[in-house]
């Protein structure tokens, strides 16, 4: 989640680009259901306790541009790539390291996610500080990241499934606001944005229901090339669904934390540094414990007459 501005969007003629990299670790754990018991397998021998270790990595693409003063285009893109570590514990605790699961293995799974094409709109400019700015935005996801096929019926007639995909195979509708004002030294920005899938792919997954939003204020601090930002917020995700009945282990809360830095070159472009704390609140079916969300990425634009 964050608040993203989309000014330079919006200047007529001006495509702005950014590239970002993003990294961070995740260990999940949760017991295991007797559905989730493994073919060929004694009851004495099944693991009690499956843990996963995940560590994410991403680049984000994102092009926008400046149709006039009030209406601009943009499209993200997502790659992601997540290595895997998979464990499983017995009910006394104990590491079972020679263990196979149909579930979970360790293994890196990498591709590109679901593209997102946007308009954004521009309701309220401001003129001079002190002034409000109200910037909407809305779209579409594409349906470009790769899809599974439902790994919880796959996992009942005792097959080998993927639970870790980057698409949803749908055409998801995304809006999202910002509100800032500008100070002599500051900037104030409230800020949401929502993804909500409708339907069902091929397979009958329907992806998870997002909504996050946040409040945040930037400032240079009297420096020219530097500005300094600290934002806070709220961020859920509903639980997603599998032929219409909600899947296991899906679904959180969290808390964010952010605070960043951008260097502004003088020649033009930024470089942009943030630390994001997920803190969690709740997580169905599970346990789950986040790291920062570590993100540096550069940012410029061109003007095109």
């Amino acid at each position: 989640m964050g608040g993203e501005t989309v000014n330079s969007a919006l200047d007529r003629n001006r495509l702005f680009f950014s590239a970002m990299v993003s990294s961070t670790f995740i260990h999940a754990s949760h017991t295991v259901d007797k559905s989730q018991h493994e073919p060929g397998v004694a009851l004495k021998d099944q693991p009690f306790i499956h843990e996963l270790d995940f560590v994410y990595s991403g680049l984000t693409l994102n092009a926008r541009y400046g149709i006039n003063s009030r209406w601009g285009v943009a499209l993200n893109v997502p790659v992601r790539a997540v290595h895997i570590t998979a464990g499983f514990k017995d009910i006394e605790g104990r590491n079972l390291p020679e263990f196979q699961s149909i579930h979970h293995r360790t293994e890196l799974v990498a591709g590109l996610g679901d593209v997102q094409l946007t308009g954004h709109f521009r309701a309220l400019r401001a003129n001079a500080p002190g002034q409000w700015t109200i910037d909407l935005s809305f779209g579409t996801s594409l349906p470009t990241g790769g899809t599974e096929p439902d790994p919880f019926v796959l996992g009942a007639k005792g097959q080998s499934h993927q639970h870790m995909f980057f698409g949803h195979g749908t055409f998801d509708p995304v809006i999202a606001f910002e509100l800032s004002r500008r100070g002599e030294s500051f900037r104030f920005q409230a800020f949401g944005n929502a993804k909500v899938p409708l339907v069902e792919n091929e397979f009958g997954f329907r992806g998870p229901r997002t909504i996050a939003g946040g409040l945040g204020i930037d400032s240079g601090f009297g420096t020219q090339s530097w500005r300094f930002v600290i934002q806070g917020g709220l961020f859920t995700e509903l639980s997603a669904a599998w032929s219409g009945q909600l899947a296991r282990n899906s679904g959180r809360s969290d808390v964010v934390l952010t605070a960043g830095a951008n260097y502004l070159f003088k020649g033009g472009g930024a470089l942009i540094m943030l630390a994001r704390m997920p803190i969690n609140l709740t997580v169905a079916g599970g346990q789950m414990q986040l790291s920062p969300v570590l993100t540096i990425g550069y940012a410029t634009s061109a003007g095109f007459e």
